[in-house]
């Protein structure tokens, strides 16, 4: 069986299993379930659904219920405990614990702050990255262009690092870019991580920009894992795609992403 068969194979797979997710998030799902309606065993199952996606079946469903979350706190007047039963959480401990821990801050701040989000988007000024590399920074580089930005009629692209391969919380490094399409991220740690990048609408809906679901997304296929000193990663070009059913779900709250970066400018 060659390799691209194999491939093909695999996705139709974890498409049968993500619609089966897809489904019946309102209540428990087993991995052994996904495992029968993939035919394949729960150790494999797992195993070809990172490839395909990039995280575990488990995970992916957590993701998937708090982006559902979000949708729902944003577009209704729905209490978070309702929210919390309908996206599939038992325990309304657990559902916050697990937000807060994706998107950076309770369902309530959430819901709360990002009705700042049309103000912040208006505030903030998108400055062009420099194309030259400071020699002797201290930390390490990634840098290279994103292609696709064309696609905007209106927005920015916002290209971050991430600790985790969801981007989710705030990324630990990021950059948010107009029609150039340069990026430059500097000064980074030691630590492993993953290159994201993800368009930004200019809407007059909340929602529509704060969820991302019909963004434009694309990912370095490796983690970059850097140690102490100062490392360069040139060359580092991200193409923008329509988002995939197999692209782990977007849980960056833009409202605290563009706080943070208009602070940060502000402070600079």
């Amino acid at each position: 069986m060659s390799q691209d068969h194999e491939r093909t194979e695999w996705e139709a797979a974890v498409e049968r299993v993500l619609e089966y997710i897809h489904h019946h998030l309102d209540g428990p799902i087993a991995l052994s379930d996904l495992a029968a309606i993939a035919s394949y065993s729960p150790y494999h199952l797992t195993k070809i659904f990172n490839k395909v996606t990039g995280i575990s079946p488990l995970y992916y469903i957590s993701a998937v219920r708090i982006q559902n979350a979000k949708t729902l706190l944003l577009n209704t007047n729905l209490t978070i405990r309702d929210i919390c039963l309908d996206v599939g959480y038992q325990s309304l401990g657990s559902f916050t614990s697990s937000f807060m821990q994706k998107v950076g801050m309770t369902p309530a701040q959430y819901r709360a702050q990002s009705r700042q989000l049309h103000e912040y988007h208006h505030s903030m000024k998108v400055h062009r990255a420099k194309t030259s590399i400071p020699y002797g920074s201290d930390g390490s580089v990634v840098c290279g262009w994103v292609t696709g930005v064309e696609q905007l009629d209106e927005g920015i692209v916002l290209v971050g690092l991430f600790k985790k391969p969801v981007p989710e919380g705030l990324p630990a490094y990021f950059q948010l870019l107009k029609k150039d399409g340069f990026y430059r991220l500097a000064n980074i740690c030691s630590g492993t991580y993953y290159l994201m990048a993800s368009s930004i609408a200019k809407s007059k809906h909340t929602t529509n920009r704060e969820i991302l679901h019909n963004s434009l997304y694309a990912r370095w296929g490796e983690p970059f894992a850097f140690d102490q000193g100062f490392h360069i990663r040139e060359g580092i070009d991200l193409a923008l795609r329509p988002r995939r059913n197999t692209d782990p779900p977007i849980l960056v709250s833009l409202s605290l992403l563009m706080k943070k970066y208009i602070q940060q400018r502000n402070s600079g």
